[in-house]
Parts: C-alpha cells; structure tokens; sequence
C-alpha cells in the first residue's frame, strides 16, 4: 500500500491517504480534497507543480509532454505535474508538496 501525505497550503489542511490500487494523482487529489490546484490537466500549464519531497522513485517516470514541459521552465527533477503522476499501490511512502503555477512560461 502506498501512503501519500500532502502537505497543507494556504488555503487547504494537509492530508494524508492510503491506496491499495495504483491510481492517478489527480484522482486522489479530487477524491481527498488535497491541497493542490489543477488548470489543464493536461501537462499544458504548470498550476499542479508539485515537490516530491520523498518518495519519487516509487512514482511513475515523466511521460513525453510532462518532460518537456518540466525542462522548458527549468524544473529540477524533484518537480512533477501532479496531473500527470500515477502513484502506484506498492510500498511506499510518497511526502508531496503542491508549489502551483510559475508566472511566466
């Protein structure tokens, strides 16, 4: 089973949960309430940055568009698109931090 803990924002308390399934991140955050704002869903904007403060081996590797729009704005590998992340059910414990949109792409 994997635990993910999101870290509270300004306006949202930090929540934890626990999956048995493998599920997409964006699922999870809808179904939870979690402290993180999505835009396109798409990997066209960066409103779902997330930090992945512990735990980003155990999540799925960036896909083509994720990538690409990671490296354009200069993201570090510990940056993801909450709306591109599928968690999976394994073991593991996954410490994530929403950090929203850059002003500028």
């Amino acid at each position: 089973m994997a635990t993910i803990l999101f870290e509270k924002s300004a306006d949202r308390s930090a929540v934890a949960v626990t999956l048995t399934e493998p599920e997409c991140l964006v699922d999870v955050c809808d179904r939870v309430r979690a402290p993180v704002e999505f835009g396109c869903r798409a990997a066209r904007c960066t409103t779902c940055r997330i930090e992945v403060l512990q735990g980003l081996s155990a999540l799925n590797a960036p896909n083509e568009e994720e990538s690409e729009l990671l490296q354009v704005t200069g993201s570090g590998e510990k940056i993801r698109l909450a709306c591109q992340v599928t968690v999976p059910a394994s073991e593991a414990l996954i410490h994530l931090r929403w950090i929203g949109p850059l002003t500028a792409i």
